[in-house]
């Protein structure tokens, strides 16, 4: 039975002929029609793929990845090399495997499957979440992971107040109607700022000379890159580390650039920023 699919494409330094697209799949096997791409390391270890891949598995926990490359200028026998991690049967532990057919999907079938499992829970339904709902749930409900979301509710509810009156959001969301049943309750409903002490301290004035390093990723989807730059150009004394081609929200530590790494390590330690402003390539 098929399992929800999502599809990334990997970027790599390398210029690639054809599109790496790394597949979570239910994989049936079949016969290859073509000879097998060479996995050994004479063609190069494409280390950059691997890590992509390994992190495709590990960190946004993908059943399992395949990735297969065509690059006609390569040298004879290298032209077509392939990158797999983690299993293409949940239910036998099958190893991934680039000769399997790829049923190509996106994150919307997964998130479908999240709205229809809600949407039956709402109307009275007995329902058996997807492990990425399941694992939503679990987020938002209990304490799983709180050092993350503790962390940053702190930070938001601490940098101003919120309505503390209940009925405040309940009026919003019967405004809201119809109009969007499934963020407007995301984003308009009541949450921990509402009983959060008001701030303690006046916002922090910036001296304009102060050394400081900020970090961003082209592609961050939550503080979006332009504002980095417009940050960067209103403080003289700022040092702007830039992420190339990566979607990324939180990079330090978290990415595996040593590159921004050792650039925001080397800050923290001594308080030394670069010479001028730092670009790392997509690890």
């Amino acid at each position: 039975m098929a399992i929800p699919l999502v599809s990334a494409v990997l970027r790599t330094r390398t210029a690639l002929a054809a599109g790496v697209v790394a597949t979570v799949l239910a994989a049936t096997p079949v016969a290859a029609a073509q000879p097998r791409p060479d996995a050994s390391g004479s063609c190069g270890t494409h280390e950059a793929v691997h890590r992509s891949v390994r992190r495709l598995v590990a960190q946004d926990r993908i059943a399992g990845a395949s990735v297969l490359v065509t690059e006609p200028s390569a040298r004879p026998g290298c032209a077509r090399w392939s990158v797999t991690d983690g299993v293409a049967d949940l239910g036998t532990g099958r190893p991934m495997n680039t000769m399997d057919r790829l049923r190509v999907g996106s994150v919307t079938k997964t998130l479908a499957l999240a709205v229809r499992d809600l949407r039956d829970a709402a109307d009275g339904r007995t329902v058996s979440p997807t492990p990425w709902l399941a694992d939503t749930l679990r987020f938002m409900l209990t304490g799983h992971d709180s050092a993350y979301g503790s962390a940053q509710t702190a930070i938001l509810c601490a940098d101003g107040t919120a309505p503390r009156d209940p009925e405040t959001y309940w009026r919003d969301l019967r405004r809201a109607g119809t109009r969007d049943r499934l963020m407007v309750p995301v984003t308009d409903n009541i949450n921990p700022c509402a009983f959060w002490d008001a701030p303690r301290e006046r916002p922090t004035t910036i001296r304009a000379d102060l050394p400081a390093l900020l970090v961003n990723a082209t592609g961050d989807p939550r503080t979006v890159y332009p504002g980095a730059e417009a940050v960067h150009r209103n403080w003289p004394s700022s040092r702007l580390v830039t992420l190339r081609d990566a979607d990324q929200h939180a990079v330090f530590g978290v990415f595996g650039s040593s590159c921004v790494d050792d650039a925001v390590n080397a800050y923290l330690a001594g308080g030394r920023t670069p010479a001028t402003d730092l670009t790392c390539p997509r690890p």
